[in-house]
């Protein structure tokens, strides 16, 4: 085989001996143990109806639908095809060599059978063609379809069923007398067309045939009339129905009307997005109204196929390029782990078929900006005899080099964004270099603050544009594609610093002057930095590898090379690790951290923290003396949180401990002297609450402390805190939770977005201890819709389901899965107890709340609402003067229920002019001659609505 071989990929279907994706075939790299087990599990099922009746019930004969949902080039025609291996495999086992005669694979590819646009016409057809693939495969005894003898085995089968004209017989008669007797009629190509129009002569009629499902019911079982007389099972695959969604409604009307028919089943693969829209076309008003409810009603069991999750496909595109790496030195280098990981994070559809297209159009780009001379160096290592394999050896060019990274991530940027790649590489300027470094602070800073990095990337980019207000690729840099922004902050960067841009790329290799490999500390921040993309994207496996890559870095050069100032990035590896729950590395983070800089009282407090969080106790005397060291060296360094932690680690090792008066005085000091300091803010409340047991003073304390600040995130942070902490306080309970509750009637009030579904899974757990069991499953629900990654949330919603006595959900809860069904009664805990209005009616609550909507609108919502009601008034004053009514008024404001929109009340009220509704800060006058019995809620809102 020649050298430099190029190997482009196929997409299609494959077959269990080449399946390397999901670990069907029991030497792949990749494993996916819930598609094997349902590959193999769906096989079992086809085939059991054949098997002894003895020891398998006759219901298992029952036809039944799956459907295989995926996004394009998820691998769904892939999991059909290693189905039918399966089954094959299963029934040979029991059949031996002859299964062909007892199952049938009606393989029908929808797009194929797209003939009209009309509706009714489309149904016809596509009915026909459905019944004529059926009997196709029914009545074909070899794996290649003998039009004659099916057709002539499904005449005699059903003329006794359908009305076949004379002519029609005659010109069947005829064409079987011609072959008999090995004549031509014209030519075999025509004897051809005649026979497979007759069959469709035939499938037209069976089509409209309103028997046909009986029939055919009999003929699988072996009691039709054809003769056939072992039982069969017929398979129906339907694929590719993404490509003629126009179609579904017709297949399933089909599959609905023939599934009666024992020993026949249907396979539908389709994305469930275009599924759903679909079934909307449907005729049938309650599926354009609930499209998921013709899933429920059509579909017995669902599959979904993932998208390949980032170490996944890492994994998977080293398997591809496996074939063409010994003959193609560009493969080579894209198999190294550098590499892997800039195609990984440009990837943006991340399936299997876009990958393979992925690949084959970069590798040749790739290629072509090598050097001939760079790549002859290469092709030197390539040598063997000419009847034998080539091989690469070391190549000349490592994938560690700085340009040949350059390289694929411009081949990469150009495919995943192309219009924003053709600018970016049309005009070389020193705004690149800007560009990129605010790309990289976003990456670092997001990670703290998501808001804050969006923030200050949004002024700087804005600041660059006004700076190189001539530089077009600015104008179509897309600000809100994160995936773009953290790709640009991947190393290498194309500038360095102080510099503009460095020579292109694309230029070739051997006029390149090659930059020197970085050094110690810059390969320990890019490391960092990727630790930090990962994290913010929460990608758990590639934060944990990057993180254990830059601790090698560091623990390697501590001594000779990296300077002490990365102690502070040691220390945010270290809190990195901890909330990966990777314990024993982030001890040794900690321990590196304070080696590299002993003094740093950050670092001290992290450490000490961490030992009291996870019980080490093996390291409390260290714990011991890093608190007697905060307390002798760093007095003044957030003392609160050492007080804090010195009474956690007391605690654990049966030492007492208690607050003196100075140190509570201290504690509320801390606060007056530095009121933005979060930490001080939480080590205080926690004294005051988990050490003290004062509830008084640590709601004292968090008054005084919220008092003084002046913005809105501030004022959120401390009350979600004093909620958190309070709410594990029989005393405070109810004061937490109606802070929950308030929050979440008005989400603008929680500042970060992310943070309500952690908000919903707080107030679950303190409605679930107070008995409001289905309340807190609602939350629960509404939670992991939003983070079903999340360990806290999904771990306490399986275990709610479990209570629910749904352990098939709470399956599928811990195995991070999306739940397809909707939430109702079936998913949620027997009412206890009915939620009330409001939980506390504590004025310090009401206080906070007000101060947020100044800080958010301007102005407190009772001052907003006392303005409309005075506008209101003199509105209505010229407006509804002659209003009068002799009706008896109940007692006013009557609360009518909560508006869907932000769950807060609306209520009935009157005044001198007469009656009104008011939401929050909205009015809506009753119209003249309506009663107050008259107005219901949904009246209120159509009101409000005008």
């Amino acid at each position: 085989m020649p050298t430099n071989k190029i190997l482009f990929l196929s997409d299609q279907p494959v077959e269990i001996q080449r399946d390397f994706l999901w670990g069907i075939r029991r030497d792949s790299p990749i494993t996916n143990d819930d598609i094997v087990e349902q590959i193999g599990t769906i096989a079992q099922r086809l085939v059991d109806p054949l098997i002894d009746k003895e020891i398998y019930p006759d219901h298992l004969s029952d036809s039944m639908t799956f459907a295989v949902l995926g996004h394009w080039g998820s691998g769904k025609s892939s999991f059909l095809r290693m189905l039918k291996n399966r089954v094959e495999e299963i029934a040979e086992r029991n059949f031996g060599t002859n299964f062909r005669q007892r199952i049938g694979f009606c393989e029908f590819i929808a797009p194929s059978y797209v003939t009209s646009v009309n509706s009714t016409e489309e149904i016809a057809d596509i009915r026909t063609a459905l019944t004529m693939r059926v009997l196709m495969t029914f009545y074909s005894k070899n794996a290649e379809y003998n039009l004659e003898e099916s057709r002539s085995l499904a005449y005699q089968a059903f003329k006794k069923a359908t009305s076949i004209s004379t002519s029609q017989n005659d010109q069947f008669n005829e064409t079987k007398e011609l072959k008999k007797n090995g004549e031509d009629s014209e030519d075999d190509q025509n004897n051809k067309y005649r026979e497979a129009g007759g069959l469709l002569d035939i499938a037209k009629k069976l089509a409209q045939f309103i028997d046909f499902p009986d029939f055919l019911a009999n003929e699988l079982n072996g009691k039709g009339e054809s003769g056939l007389q072992d039982p069969t099972i017929m398979i129906v695959i339907i694929d590719e129905l993404d490509r003629a969604p126009h179609l579904i409604p017709s297949i399933l009307s089909i599959i609905q009307q023939w599934s009666k028919v024992k020993n026949l089943f249907f396979i539908i693969s389709v994305n469930r997005e275009v599924l759903l829209e679909g079934v909307q076309k449907s005729p049938v008003k309650l599926f354009q109204e609930k499209p998921e409810y013709a899933l429920e009603k059509y579909v017995q069991h669902i599959v979904e196929i993932p998208d390949l999750a980032e170490e996944t496909l890492k994994i998977y595109i080293k398997q591809l390029l496996k074939e063409s790496i010994q003959y193609d030195p560009v493969a080579q280098i894209l198999s190294d782990d550098t590499s892997l990981l800039l195609l990984e994070k440009g990837l943006k559809n991340k399936t299997p078929r876009a990958a393979k297209r992925y690949l084959n159009a970069i590798i040749p780009c790739i290629r072509v900006q090598l050097d001939p001379i760079q790549k002859a160096k290469i092709s030197k290592n390539i040598s063997s005899p000419s009847n034998e394999p080539a091989t690469v050896s070391q190549p000349a060019l490592s994938a560690d080099n700085r340009e040949i990274q350059l390289i694929i991530k411009e081949q990469i940027l150009k495919y995943s964004w192309s219009q924003f790649a053709r600018d970016f590489f049309d005009h070389p300027s020193r705004a690149w270099q800007e560009l990129e470094t605010a790309c990289s602070e976003y990456v670092v800073n997001a990670k703290s603050d998501k808001k804050f990095g969006s923030e200050k990337l949004k002024k700087e980019l804005e600041r660059i544009k006004h700076l190189h207000d001539n530089e077009t690729f600015l104008d179509h840099f897309p600000n809100d594609d994160r995936s773009l922004i953290v790709y640009l902050a991947e190393k290498p960067l194309w500038t360095e610093e102080g510099g503009g841009k460095d020579k292109s790329s694309s230029a070739q290799l051997g006029n390149i002057n090659f930059v020197p490999q970085e050094n110690v500390d810059e390969k320990f921040m890019r490391t960092y930095v990727s630790s930090s993309a990962a994290s913010m994207r929460n990608e758990a496996s590639e934060t944990f590898k990057a993180i254990q890559e830059a601790y090698q870095v560091a623990k390697d050069y501590t001594t000779n090379g990296l300077p002490t100032h990365r102690a502070d990035e040691v220390g945010n590896l270290a809190l990195r690790a901890e909330s990966l729950r990777a314990n024993d590395f982030a001890d040794s983070l900690y321990q590196l951290a304070l080696q590299m800089k002993p003094e740093h009282p950050q670092n001290m407090q992290n450490y000490v923290s961490f030992i009291g969080d996870t019980v080490r106790k093996e390291r409390f005397s260290i714990a011991e003396d890093l608190l007697t060291q905060l307390e002798v060296k760093y007095p003044d360094f957030k003392p609160g949180r050492t007080l804090s932690l010195k009474a956690q680690i007391a605690n654990l090792t049966n030492k007492s401990f208690s607050l003196t008066e100075d140190q509570i005085h201290d504690i509320f000091e801390s606060v007056v002297q530095n009121p933005r300091d979060a930490s001080a803010f939480a080590a205080g409340l926690r004294l005051l609450g988990q050490v003290a047991r004062d509830y008084s003073a640590m709601k004292q304390f968090a008054i005084q402390a919220v008092d003084s600040l002046e913005t809105a995130a501030d004022v959120y942070s401390r009350i979600r805190y004093f909620a958190d902490l309070a709410s594990s306080e029989d005393t405070a309970q109810k004061d937490a939770m109606e802070i929950y509750r308030r929050l979440l009637a008005n989400t603008k009030y929680i500042v970060d977005p992310d943070d309500v579904a952690d908000v919903q899974h707080n107030y679950a757990n303190s409605l679930y201890r107070a008995d409001y069991d289905d309340e807190a499953g609602k939350l629960w629900y509404e939670a992991y819709q939003t983070k079903p990654q999340d360990t806290n949330i999904r771990n306490a919603y399986a275990s709610y389901l479990l209570r629910a006595n749904r352990p098939d959900v709470a399956q599928q809860v811990n195995a991070s899965q999306p739940i397809s069904e909707k939430l109702s009664e079936r998913l949620l805990q027997p009412v206890n107890q009915i939620m009330p209005d409001r939980f506390s009616d504590a004025e310090f609550i009401h206080v906070w709340f007000e101060k947020l909507d100044t800080l958010l609108y301007g102005s407190s919502e009772e001052e907003i609402q006392n303005e409309l009601d005075a506008q209101f008034i003199d509105e209505s004053d010229s407006s509804n003067r002659s209003q009068t009514s002799s009706e008896v008024l109940p007692n006013l404001p009557k609360e009518l229920g909560l508006h869907p929109d932000d769950g807060k009340p609306v209520s009935l009220c009157n005044d001198s002019k007469g009656l009104y509704i008011k939401h929050s800060r909205r009015r809506a006058r009753v119209p003249k001659g309506t009663t107050s019995k008259e107005i219901t809620l949904e009246v209120a809102l159509k009101l409000l609505r005008k």
